[in-house]
Order: C-alpha cells, then structure tokens, then sequence
C-alpha cells in the first residue's frame, strides 16, 4: 500500500481446488504480482506459467526456479520435541497436521530426529494427525489418546491453538501440566501467554516473512526477474521460547 499498490485477499481455507480457482482468477484480473501462502504446498507449475512475479511463503520452491521465504519448520520440531527430552519426557506424543502438508512434514521430521538423537524409537501409537491444526483438533487427540489407551509424558503440538486445547483437556482429565505432563506448542501465538499455564512454544517470526515476502516481490516489480539458476530463498530461523507448560 505504501508503495501504491492495492492488496487483493484470497482465504481458502486449506482448499487445494479452491486455491487453484483463485489463482486463474486473479491471472485473468491482470494482477501485478502475486504473494502465494498455501497450505504446506504450492502448485509451482501452476504459479510458474504466470507473466507476473510470484512469491512464495513458507515453502521451499527454489530449485524449481520460484523465490520464497520460508521457515525452518524441521528445526522448530526438533526444538520443541528435544527441550522436552532434556525435561525428561521419553514418551512423547505429537499432534500434527496432515503429513502430506509439507510445513507438518518437516515438524514430525524434527521431532523424530531429537527422538534418534536420544536413541528412542518413534511409537506410531503416539502419532495423531489432524485435518484442522485449532483449539477443539487439541482436546480431540487427547480424548483419542485416551480412548485407545496410550501412555504419555508430555506433548509436542505443531499449533498452539492445538497446544491449548491439549493442555485444557488434560487438566479436565485432573493431569497437571507440567507436573503429570508436558506440553510444548509452535507458533508463539498471544494464546500462548493467555493460558495457564504459560505455553512454552517454538517462535514463528510471522510479521517478518510477510514483511520479507512482500519487499521482495516489490523488488521484483522494479527490476527484471532473476534467472532461475539465481533464484535463492530467504529462510528464517525458529526460536524456543520456555514458559510454564513444560
């Protein structure tokens, strides 16, 4: 806006389908430039067609000639899931987004990797993946842990918003966070420091990659567009941040 352009906005709600429609969309619109924030994945093939710029956020499409800003997710899992092992937490649950959404992907990465680190074998029975990454996703996981009777010491949840629904439904069950279980959440939402207790969480600079992003694709407005061989991206490193949940 700063730089005289309008910002047209389009929500899909994790809809690949959809996603698809906007993007046609929007090229018949005779967009300027495009800033793609999918849902773990991009359709670069789709994207790359275009005559405009386009920037992706939060998935690594460089070798395939498009630039982007993206955040180590698998670090983040790896954070998160090895401060718990360090609190001594050996039976670790995860609950995750879709595995075939690649941000998801990389977190369960990490958080097996800390696991090899510690000479633990993953236990598929600790493993609940979730089409929504929300507040009633969390308590839902805990009431299937429970259900198919699986034992647990603490929880890593790749969303704070599932973190908390977690925390809340453990502590209906009458487990204390984090005296009977840990509980470490990703993202470092304000829900994180609303609860009680505090969330620990890994830090997710959103406002940077959005600032990142867009001063990039208004770079590639005034300039010609880089050779795919230069194409490069921007990446971001993870922060944990320990507060009272673990």
């Amino acid at each position: 806006h700063q730089n005289g352009y309008s910002v047209v906005v389009c929500c899909s709600g994790g809809d690949e389908e959809k996603e698809k429609e906007y993007l046609e969309n929007l090229a018949q619109r005779g967009i300027d430039g495009l800033l793609f924030l999918g849902g773990g994945y991009a359709p670069v093939g789709l994207l790359r067609k275009y005559s405009v710029p386009v920037m992706l956020l939060d998935f690594d499409a460089a070798r395939q000639g498009v630039p982007c800003v993206v955040f180590d997710n698998e670090r983040g899992g790896y954070l998160a899931t090895r401060h718990l092992l360090q609190q001594g937490a050996r039976r670790i649950a995860i609950v995750n987004g879709l595995p075939h959404v690649s941000t998801q992907a990389d977190r369960e990465k990490g958080y097996r990797r800390a696991l090899a680190e510690f000479g633990i074998e993953p236990d598929p029975s600790l493993v609940e993946h979730c089409a929504w990454l929300d507040y009633k996703s969390g308590c839902e996981a805990v009431e299937q842990f429970r259900q198919r009777g699986v034992l647990f010491d603490a929880v890593f949840a790749a969303n704070d918003f599932v973190a908390v629904g977690v925390q809340k439904s453990l502590q209906k069950h009458g487990m204390r966070v984090p005296e009977d279980i840990r509980v470490v959440g990703f993202g470092d939402f304000s829900v994180s420091e609303m609860v009680t207790p505090a969330l620990t969480t890994v830090r997710q600079p959103r406002r940077q990659m959005g600032h990142l992003a867009a001063k990039a694709l208004y770079e590639c407005l005034r300039a010609p567009a880089l050779p795919e061989e230069g194409t490069s991206a921007l990446r971001l490193a993870p922060e944990l941040v320990v507060r009272e949940s673990s």
